[in-house]
């Protein structure tokens, strides 16, 4: 089996985004994070992405049972492989011996197994992932933040070193911007403060129980359910960022981020602006 895999993809972010995938709490957002699945092909989608992680995770298994690891994490995996494993021993057995510790077997596996969800499903996938995927903030959050330091009475605000290329009525277009984004983000927090909350007063799934023991694990959280809500405040950012583009047009939008970029360094904190939502 060759090894047929996107080495440009980042090997760390792969692993969270099937983590995302293979937990059943991820099923409630499948349509606002517009997966490019239907709600019924889930479970398969689901058991692909255990799959691959149980490759992945196996050597690190195998090294903590030779090495009387942490038991509450030994006793999760053998109890998840006896009542829920996806793949059998043979099979973890074969990927074991033909890749050992590579970073990059988890692709390998999910190429591997792609007919399980249809190669065109498979596809999509990756490019989802390469295109909306964030386990972190995504740097743009900066462009509204240093609109909103440039055009409001935020108590950061900051004055700039030429006027602004734009009419009154394009800067109050601007101000509403940064109204209605700072309102939708704080809602999207609020709303995924009050889930993980519950989340952690519920009982985990024998597969989260096995992530939850994993070496550098978060204990009884789901940093899933994070994934999920940077993938929303990412989508939030470009689709107000270009509703703001529809409303400005382009030419103006293009002016007033060569302005912003001129005034960058009057910004707080040495920063430095990534390049603009798109």
């Amino acid at each position: 089996m060759s090894l047929e895999v996107d080495a440009k993809l980042d090997p760390i972010e792969w692993l969270f985004f099937l983590q995302m995938l293979s937990s059943e709490r991820t099923e409630p957002f499948l349509r606002e994070l517009a997966l490019p699945f239907e709600r019924e092909q889930f479970p398969d989608v689901m058991r692909l992405a255990r799959a691959c992680l149980e490759v992945q995770m196996l050597p690190s298994i195998q090294v903590l049972k030779n090495t009387a690891g942490p038991p509450d994490l030994i006793k999760a995996w053998e109890k998840y492989r006896r009542v829920a494993g996806v793949l059998d021993d043979e099979t973890l057995q074969h990927f074991l011996e033909c890749y050992d510790r590579s970073k990059f077997v988890s692709q390998v596996v999910f190429v591997k197994f792609r007919e399980w969800i249809g190669a065109d499903t498979a596809n999509a996938l990756n490019e989802w992932f390469k295109n909306n995927f964030r386990s972190s903030p995504d740097p743009t959050w900066q462009w509204p933040w240093a609109l909103r330091l440039l055009f409001t009475d935020d108590p950061q605000k900051v004055t700039p070193s030429t006027p602004a290329p734009i009419t009154e009525d394009e800067s109050q277009r601007i101000k509403s911007f940064c109204t209605r984004f700072g309102f939708k983000r704080r809602a999207l927090e609020s709303r995924f403060w009050v889930i993980k909350q519950a989340a952690t007063a519920t009982l985990p799934t024998l597969w989260e129980f096995v992530l939850q023991t994993f070496p550098d694990s978060m204990g009884n959280h789901y940093p899933w359910l994070g994934y999920v809500e940077e993938c929303l405040q990412f989508s939030l950012i470009r689709r107000e960022w270009n509703k703001l583009e529809e409303e400005l047009g382009a030419n103006v939008m293009a002016q007033l981020i060569e302005w912003v970029k001129q005034q960058e360094e009057l910004l707080p904190y040495n920063t430095v602006l990534p390049n603009e939502p798109n």
